[in-house]
């Protein structure tokens, strides 16, 4: 499946009702065609307004313009990605352009993200302001995050306002990078990862002092 081959915001799947309970998107390949430019913010699989029940497996995401996010889903429960890659080929990073992400959580609860892996992405996974008066629940483990080395303090992992999430057993790797990210977490475990946010060799106006294995605040 190719979209996105022209500036703008661009969809490949995306399901915005409120009966999107059962969502299966699974063997196959989402590819944004060519590069678009900056602010493009294209995405791969787009779902809010109370999505439930959904899989996302086996697929290859490769998306080529800044801005451009391989999963968005906002007010979802239930979430079950895994045996997925990301790979960013967009070359630059702008303040302007957004950032190239993997996969991002808004409000949502029930999560298991696991055994897929991440090329270039300025963040990973992201898990932001899950649903009040919810257990989370959201277990993220098994994945590979490789960072955007050209991009300013990227992120692999980040846990914000999240209750009860486990994460353990993923690898992090990149220079100027902030491995796993927790601000008002909850009752969380975070055990068995491997981070290398070695600082070397600049590859961009960017000192590398915000490197750090895991952050909370």
């Amino acid at each position: 499946l190719t979209f996105g081959s022209t500036a703008g915001v661009h969809y490949a799947v995306s399901k915005t009702g409120y009966t999107g309970a059962g969502l299966v998107v699974k063997n196959g390949n989402i590819v944004q065609a060519g590069t678009v430019g900056i602010g493009d913010n294209s995405i791969g699989v787009y779902a809010i307004n109370g999505i439930s029940n959904v899989e996302v497996s086996n697929v290859n995401f490769i998306l080529n313009s800044p801005g451009a996010t391989a999963i968005s889903f906002e007010y979802a429960s239930g979430v079950r990605a895994f045996n997925n890659l990301v790979r960013i080929n967009a070359l630059t990073y702008s303040a302007q352009g957004g950032t190239n992400d993997g996969f991002v959580f808004l409000r949502s609860s029930g999560l298991e993200i696991f055994n897929n892996r991440f090329e270039r992405t300025y963040t990973g996974i992201a898990v932001t302001s899950t649903l009040p008066g919810f257990d989370d629940n959201i277990r993220i483990y098994n994945n590979v995050i490789l960072g955007k080395k050209q991009a300013k303090n990227p992120y692999g992992i980040i846990l914000y306002e999240t209750d009860k999430a486990i994460v353990y057993n993923n690898t992090i790797i990149s220079n100027e990078n902030r491995g796993i990210f927790v601000e008002a977490n909850h009752y969380s475990e975070i055990y068995n990862n491997y981070i290398d946010v070695t600082y070397s060799t600049p590859e961009g106006p960017y000192d590398g002092q915000l490197s750090t294995g895991i952050r909370v605040r």
